[in-house]
């Protein structure tokens, strides 16, 4: 006589549920997971921009001495902008500014998010002043995939910057 061995395993209809639950998991995921890259990138960038205006505020009071925040293409403003003293902004837009007159740059911006001047309308340079005020008051909106909710960043002319994200914009 025959003696059966009792085989452990799963079976092929286990495996296929499994492989569903897996599959529907995955669909719902994908989505809101490429929603939090962007949330990601949209917030770092903020608080980049930020980082930058603080510097430049701090720097102008530091030397006493204007200081100019500018976009590094005016065409295309995702190519990041740099921190120059104001006695050397030819220089610096030139490209021939050396490590005392061209102060900081930063870096392209990440994926979908796009940088724009909101305010004022016409694309200006933000100056700060020795006693750190700005020349106007600016307002810089970041946007990520359309539809998504806009994050301002915002510069008093008292030279306080700000970062608003509860503007109740959609990027288009």
């Amino acid at each position: 006589m025959r003696r059966f061995t009792t085989q452990r395993g799963f079976t092929l209809i286990e495996l296929l549920i499994v492989m569903v639950l897996l599959g529907i998991t995955a669909a719902i995921a994908v989505p809101n997971f490429s929603r939090m890259i962007d949330s990601n990138q949209r917030a770092s960038t903020a608080n980049d921009i930020s980082g930058l205006l603080n510097f430049a505020r701090a720097e102008a009071i530091r030397r006493a001495n204007g200081v100019v925040v500018y976009a590094r293409d005016t065409g295309d403003t995702s190519r990041g902008y740099e921190v120059c003293v104001r006695a050397s902004l030819a220089a610096c837009k030139a490209g021939t500014a050396n490590a005392e007159q061209l102060l900081r740059t930063t870096n392209d911006l990440p994926g979908s998010v796009t940088l724009s001047q909101t305010t004022p309308a016409t694309a200006a340079d933000l100056v700060f002043n020795g006693r750190g005020m700005a020349n106007q008051q600016f307002v810089y909106r970041l946007c990520g995939r359309s539809g998504t909710p806009a994050v301002d960043v915002e510069v008093n002319l008292g030279g306080q910057i700000r970062i608003n994200d509860n503007t109740n914009a959609t990027c288009p």
